[in-house]
């Protein structure tokens, strides 16, 4: 009797499946992650000097290997003599990702030459519960985090990407020509650890105050015209024929464009164009904003290549907005600004999800973060001697790290009884800086204490130094609102704005919309069909794959 209860009893925990809602396979997070180091093309697009060779950087041919041989994850060969001698990967449940880089940059010449740099990464594979099998150790763990913005003080705001985006304001008061009074706020943003005015990151746009939704409810222009009794001008230089036209009902009914307003005055008196023609023209900006003073030829693009990078591919993807304003990084600058989060309760279980396979792909992210610092430090000037030893990936990288980088959120788990659900239902929660820090910096006191909401979802186990909790999800609980997501959730100005400037300004475009959230749905399917209309493929040249 007790034999056949041992060998028919199954433990009903064992099959718990976590519902991560629409989660990826870990291939395919690692895939867009090394997309990512493509943000180098934007270099060729803002050069300021065409003779100039920049470098440039695609990835493609993708082979995906889920079932390899031991001889193909071999990761040692010494040779002695005639012996050879091979040191394999142990038991591991892993699968082996191969791709190609095709790039360029200049020779000792300065002439550009091309070459194609062959990469593979051994990716391990979960099974039905999430558990990851590495050297006969099993690991896994969930983690919970934020759906969009961490906490901040006062009049600032974190938002979750690759480096938190820190986004803040100050007060902020401009007069024009004949006496109003303005008063707003001006919005900055912190690019990578030196704060900067906001609107910096968008004039290297061909139309800035378009883009930010605010023409023609606000102009730049070289001359007063007479038309006072509906407009203000604003002189940000004295003795310089730059203007900011001003909308005199639209500065009184939206505080955003009022914002906007004091921060291209702000911005135009910083950077100081000589005359209009700079003040319009988007090269001169990307010169003008460049990092570097006295190396031409790395004057340019470098600014928005930072900018660009500050929002990785994984982190747009799951972002709880409309596709139209997460495309990159400047389109999700333009949303904050004009939505309001002063209601959002980021403690709330609302405002949380869990991720796992995710959470792993985070190390092939931050190699690629490593490889683009290293890349800009050469700029325009980059060698392909020394781009090439940027490009080649460790095929274990992952594996290396599962417990170096990963250390605190990824645990190990080896039972062999029937309790090992605990473990496998374990979550980690982490603050804006989760490695853990005693200075002004460290987790804030919210983040390790349960919310009301949270109980009944997560057990709360301890909160650590490293990370801001420690806890096992319920293997009862209802997990379909971490998955939910309202894209319209949170107030957003652009639709009033956009109906205020067809009232005022009839056009031969309209929108069949009466909400936001049909203007948001037509906005959407615009950027689908342009994803689907405008596909670039590249193909490397012939006379290198013979190579």
């Amino acid at each position: 009797m007790t034999h056949y209860f041992v060998k028919n009893y199954q433990n009903p925990m064992n099959d718990i499946k976590v519902n991560l809602g629409e989660e990826q396979p870990l291939c395919q997070y690692i895939m867009k992650a090394i997309q990512d180091i493509e943000v180098l093309n934007i270099l060729p697009m803002y050069k300021t000097d065409d003779s100039v060779v920049a470098p440039f950087v695609h990835v493609l041919n993708w082979r995906w290997n889920p079932h390899p041989s031991s001889n193909e994850i071999q990761y040692r060969r010494r040779e002695t003599g005639l012996k050879v001698k091979s040191k394999y990967i142990g038991r591991s449940r892993i699968g082996i990702l191969e791709f190609d880089i095709y790039c360029g940059a200049r020779d000792k010449n300065k002439m550009l030459e091309t070459k194609v740099i062959k990469n593979k990464i051994y990716v391990p594979i979960a099974d039905e519960q999430g558990r990851y099998l590495i050297d006969n150790v099993k690991y896994s763990e969930y983690q919970l985090v934020d759906k969009l913005l961490y906490p901040s003080g006062k009049n600032k705001y974190t938002l979750k990407s690759l480096l938190p985006i820190v986004i803040s304001y100050e007060d902020a008061t401009e007069t024009s020509i004949d006496g109003y009074v303005v008063t707003s706020k001006v919005g900055m943003v912190k690019i990578f650890t030196t704060m900067e005015p906001i609107l910096s990151c968008f004039m290297h746009v061909s139309s800035p105050l378009s883009y930010l939704n605010v023409f023609p409810l606000l102009q730049f222009c070289d001359r007063v015209l007479d038309d006072k009794d509906r407009y203000e001008y604003f002189q940000p230089i004295e003795g310089t024929e730059i203007y900011v036209k001003a909308y005199k009902k639209g500065i009184e009914k939206f505080e955003y464009v009022r914002s906007i307003l004091v921060m291209a005055i702000a911005i135009v008196r910083q950077h100081h164009p000589a005359n209009m023609r700079e003040c319009i023209d988007p090269k001169w900006w990307i010169y003008e904003l460049s990092y570097y003073e006295n190396i031409i030829e790395h004057r340019g693009a470098c600014h928005q290549m930072h900018v660009a990078r500050m929002l990785d591919t994984i982190s747009a993807q799951v972002l709880p907005i409309p596709v139209c304003d997460k495309r990159n990084m400047i389109g999700l600058l333009r949303y904050v600004l004009q939505t309001d989060f002063s209601g959002v309760d980021i403690y709330s279980f609302e405002n949380k999800r869990l991720r796992r396979n995710e959470v792993v792909s985070t190390i092939v992210t931050a190699d690629v973060s490593d490889k683009l610092k290293r890349i800009y430090k050469y700029g325009t000037l980059l060698r392909m001697k020394d781009m090439e030893s940027i490009l080649k990936f460790h095929p274990q990288i992952i594996l290396n790290n599962m417990d170096n980088k990963l250390d605190g959120i990824v645990h190990v788990t080896d039972f062999a009884n029937d309790l090992d659900f605990p473990q496998s239902l374990k979550y980690t929660k982490n603050g804006p800086n989760a490695l853990g820090r005693h200075d002004k910096h460290r987790i804030s006191f919210g983040h390790k204490q349960l919310h009301p909401s949270m109980i009944g979802i997560v057990d709360l186990l301890y909160s650590p130094k490293d990370v801001g909790q420690t806890g096992m999800i319920s293997p009862w609980a209802d997990l379909s609102g971490m998955n939910e997501t309202d894209v319209n959730k949170y107030p957003n100005i652009k639709y009033d704005l956009f109906e205020f400037i067809q009232k005022e300004f009839p056009s031969g475009v309209i929108f069949n919309c009466k909400n936001i959230e049909e203007y948001n749905a037509i906005l959407d399917k615009f950027v689908m069909m342009n994803y689907q209309n405008f596909n670039i493929e590249y193909k490397i040249p012939e006379e290198l794959l013979e190579e």
